[in-house]
């Protein structure tokens, strides 16, 4: 995938922040807690698209990250994301 998207960067939580809001937003949604610190983490490092399947997860993630989609619209995000 890097190599189709080499704009792509990884980057990983470098503080506590992220632990502080992983409890906010389990203790605010009904995400699990796994949930939680997977969006936790996806906020705090500046993710511009979330990919899961999960149909729940996109609904909640999408107040937190515009760009939470299904694999099928991958493309369409990151396209969107150029313009």
């Amino acid at each position: 995938m890097t190599n189709q998207y080499s704009f792509i960067e990884f980057k990983y939580p470098k503080d506590a922040a992220m632990w502080d809001r992983a409890e906010e937003i389990c203790g605010g949604t009904n995400l699990s807690s796994a949930d939680a610190l997977h969006l936790a983490a996806a906020i705090e490092i500046g993710c511009n698209i979330l990919v899961t399947t999960d149909k729940d997860f996109i609904t909640i993630a999408s107040n937190y990250i515009k760009g939470t989609v299904p694999p099928s619209e991958v493309d369409l995000a990151i396209a969107k994301l150029n313009h």
